[in-house]
């Protein structure tokens, strides 16, 4: 099986129209050659005034919510759109998390190659304001792959020393959902971005552990650095940086993973984005 996580940054302060056209090519042939059974994507967006879809053209969509519709230019629909033309079948959801450059939707995204059997979307964030840059939420999914059940959580977390909106009330919060969710399951995974450095001790990435999660990262039997930021990006512009590890895929139980690789740094598959991509293989 192999999982994906990304922080796509889809709709940026710059954003393009044709370099988001050549994102969502390079991510959709990546998918296709990877063969890649579970991917999820942060920053997944839209344009806020864009034209609304025709429901009968969301193909294999299992809606988490029925919050913000989606959009004509939203990055999953244009992704399951690609992969729909190359006879990829995926389910998929989107969720809608905040407001994003007063002209944006910022999403988080699921897709399964398999069968997602209930989609819920829920805020962690103590604000629940569409229009405050500090709301998150998870996208949740409950589905069948590679003859398993899984439940899937998309995160896209706060940083630890934020006074309004910190890791730690937003993770144990999270947590306490996660905790009554993820009986009769084959396994929970948790991917996204995290904002917690792997290298910072007693914060964000050591609660994740105390709590018994498992980084598949570290469990991977072949490996590269993991650094999936590699340059100054919002939120970490004070830091003198070299790599960071802040996004992650986090395994319930102790699996057996094979590899665990960036991609989309330049090396392995050309930059898209001020993230670079995790992928498993287990």
């Amino acid at each position: 099986m192999r999982i994906l996580t990304l922080n796509i940054n889809s709709h940026s302060r710059n954003f393009n129209k044709k370099e988001y056209e050549n994102t969502i090519n390079e991510v959709v042939d990546y998918i296709e050659k990877q063969k890649i059974d579970i991917f999820t994507i942060q920053e997944c967006s839209q344009t806020h005034n864009e034209a609304l879809v025709n429901e009968k053209y969301l193909q294999n969509y299992i809606a988490a919510d029925n919050l913000v519709p989606i959009k004509k230019d939203n990055c999953a629909f244009l992704i399951n759109k690609k992969l729909a033309e190359k006879g990829l079948n995926y389910d998929w959801t989107w969720t809608g998390m905040k407001y994003g450059y007063d002209i944006y939707d910022e999403g988080l995204a699921v897709f399964l190659k398999g069968k997602i059997n209930e989609a819920d979307s829920f805020y962690f964030s103590k604000t629940h304001d569409y229009n405050n840059w500090k709301a998150r939420k998870a996208l949740k999914i409950n589905g069948s792959c590679c003859n398993n059940n899984y439940i899937i959580y998309n995160l896209h977390m706060g940083w630890w020393d934020d006074n309004e909106e910190s890791f730690k009330d937003q993770f144990e919060f999270l947590q306490s959902k996660i905790e009554k969710k993820c009986h009769n399951v084959d396994n929970v995974f948790l991917c996204g971005d995290f904002n917690s450095p792997s290298n910072e001790k007693n914060k964000g990435y050591d609660l994740v552990k105390k709590y018994g999660w498992y980084d598949t990262y570290e469990l991977a039997n072949e490996k590269d650095d993991g650094f999936s930021v590699l340059e100054k990006i919002d939120g970490w512009r004070d830091n003198e940086i070299k790599g960071m590890r802040i996004d992650y895929i986090w395994s319930l139980k102790k699996i057996l993973v094979n590899k665990s690789q960036i991609v989309f740094n330049g090396t392995n598959r050309r930059r898209i984005s001020d993230h670079c991509g995790v992928i498993i293989e287990s």
